[in-house]
């Protein structure tokens, strides 16, 4: 990604490129080619672990959008149900509510569907 050797700060440029990894494992789990689907996400979730790691302490708030550790955790829980991966889903909903805590309802009533989403009987 070019944004990642852009002139920005450390902090800057990982938020720049936590969002654009949010965005991109959302749509790799919406692919139809489930192969390629999991290749991108896995790619698009590394980075955004990696960027992540610049805001250690909580989520931060930037141009109307969320990033941080517990952001990316909803994102990759959601991921992991649209690639048919179950069992990888409710592995990171063990401690749904720590992982929660702290969160606008806007971010925890989705990410609570998205868990209850694979362990529904099909």
């Amino acid at each position: 990604m070019a944004v990642q050797s852009a002139p920005l700060s450390t902090a800057d440029r990982d938020l720049a490129v936590g969002i654009l990894n949010l965005r991109g494992m959302t749509l790799a789990g919406r692919l139809r080619d489930k192969a390629e689907g999991k290749r991108e996400a896995q790619r698009h979730i590394e980075s955004a672990w990696r960027a992540a790691g610049s805001f250690p302490t909580r989520d931060i708030a930037a141009h109307g959008l969320t990033f941080g550790p517990q952001n990316t955790f909803t994102h990759v829980l959601a991921t992991q149900v649209d690639l048919g991966r179950p069992q990888e889903a409710l592995a990171l909903a063990d401690d749904l509510d720590g992982a929660l805590a702290g969160l606008p309802p806007i971010r925890v009533a989705p990410t609570r569907i998205n868990a209850a989403r694979p362990a529904r009987p099909r």
